[in-house]
């Protein structure tokens, strides 16, 4: 029994010690399982956080990359970028030294336009320096700004102070007048020139100073006005081409006379007698016109049948007009019939009178031109001889024979003209005179047949 007891005894001991033990176990299971959910949270939590750092060096990787890219784009841009700069750099070095070639050959031509130009030495030689050698663009840019400047000169008339070498060679101070750089002018203190062409073998021009006292003094007021900002007139040699020994020569009247020959001779004897036939006509017609108030007296005397003092007062009248009526009046008694005859046969016999030597003055109008014609075609002839006795081709030889030989026609033209003219007058007052007399006539053969009725 006491056994058993202490069998049980020792088994509940042992029962409450596995119990404990397994408790205890239990317990060390459950820290176990415990530890073990902490190391797999641990891990989970450890794996969370390896992915999202995964995650986070993707998404680095991925701005990296686009980064990249982006970085890849604005680098191929910018290589094209420096292409085009580089052709861009290529076509302005291209460019520059186009415009540095041009500056070089206008720097050529200035030089010998400028060498061309008086007053303008300063700049010619600035050109000279710059012509055979390297220029920069500053350079360049100073010769374009130079002939800018020349061109907006050479638009103008103007006057300036400049030194001018003269015709003996020596330098002096003068007032330079310039049209359009094309034609030149100088007053000097003592002298005045005008430019001209140089000879065919030599360049530039030279100055023409033996000029005339207007010339001179126009030359003078030019500068002066031109000077002042005003419009002026200046003498020059328009086309450049006149000889020195023409410039300011002009021909007296008895010198151009003398240049048309011969023919000038029945020319001028045309026009004296062309001049005589056309006074004497003009004399004559004012003569033939008569007084009015007379013929007029007259008829009223015919109208109150006073037939004795209207005869009295044609007799002592001068005129066509008198001389019908006073016809008419001396066949009165015959008739009406008689009376129109009377007066056609009067006007027959002054007509002719009245139209003398207006035939001749129409013929010597005609001939006039015609002789002078006839003078340019010999002298033209002449002067042909000449040139080809010479063997010359002087344009300015042929020219001024041609001058000459044309002074015929000049002088026939300006007989014939007025001549003419005054034919044509002549003729109208001769029509005038004419109707006149006819209708004083008429009235005076109404009056005479109505008292022979009466």
């Amino acid at each position: 029994m006491k056994t058993r007891h202490f069998l049980w005894v020792v088994l509940l001991v042992l029962n409450a010690g596995a119990e404990d033990r397994l408790q205890a176990l239990r317990d060390e299971v459950t820290a176990l399982e415990s530890q073990r959910d902490l190391r797999r949270q641990d891990v989970q939590l450890r794996s969370a956080q390896t992915e999202t750092a995964l995650l986070e060096q993707a998404a680095v990787l991925i701005d990296v990359h686009a980064e990249i890219a982006t970085a890849k784009d604005e680098l191929a841009q910018a290589r094209a970028d420096v292409i085009i700069a580089q052709t861009e750099l290529r076509a302005q070095r291209a460019r520059t030294s186009q415009i540095l070639t041009e500056a070089q050959n206008l720097a050529g031509q200035l030089s010998v336009q400028l060498a061309e130009i008086p007053g303008k030495s300063a700049a010619h030689r600035r050109v000279d320096a710059a012509v055979g050698s390297q220029i920069d663009i500053t350079e360049a840019t100073a010769l374009l700004s130079l002939a800018h400047d020349l061109h907006q000169q050479a638009q103008l008339t103007t006057a300036t102070s400049t030194t001018i070498t003269d015709a003996s060679g020596e330098a002096i101070t003068v007032d330079l007048i310039a049209v359009s750089f094309a034609k030149f002018a100088y007053a000097g203190p003592d002298s005045v020139g005008v430019g001209i062409k140089s000879p065919a073998d030599a360049s530039g021009m030279r100055w023409q100073e033996q000029l005339s006292p207007a010339n001179g003094g126009a030359i003078r007021s030019a500068a002066a006005a031109l000077a002042a900002g005003r419009p002026a007139v200046v003498p020059m040699d328009i086309t450049g081409t006149m000889r020195l020994e023409t410039w300011d020569a002009s021909q007296t009247l008895e010198e151009q006379i003398r240049a048309g020959g011969p023919l000038m001779i029945p020319l001028f004897a045309i026009a004296i007698v062309a001049a005589l036939f056309m006074a004497e006509r003009i004399v004559v017609f004012s003569v033939e016109s008569g007084r009015p108030g007379r013929v007029d007296q007259a008829l009223a005397a015919c109208e109150v049948c006073n037939l004795d003092q209207a005869k009295s007062l044609l007799e002592s009248t001068r005129g066509v007009a008198s001389r019908l009526i006073l016809a008419a009046l001396h066949e009165q008694p015959a008739g009406q019939a008689a009376m129109e005859e009377a007066i056609e046969v009067r006007l027959l016999q002054e007509t002719p009178r009245l139209r003398r030597r207006l035939g001749g003055i129409a013929v010597l109008a005609a001939i006039a031109p015609l002789l002078g014609l006839l003078g340019t075609v010999t002298g033209i002839i002449q002067t042909f001889a000449v040139i080809q006795s010479t063997g010359g081709t002087d344009v300015g030889l042929m020219a001024g024979g041609i001058a000459q030989a044309l002074v015929t026609t000049a002088t026939g033209l300006i007989i014939a003209i007025p001549t003419l003219i005054c034919h044509r007058m002549l003729v109208g007052l001769l029509d005038r005179l004419v109707s006149a007399a006819e209708c004083k006539a008429a009235i005076a053969l109404t009056l005479l047949s109505r008292e022979e009725k009466g």
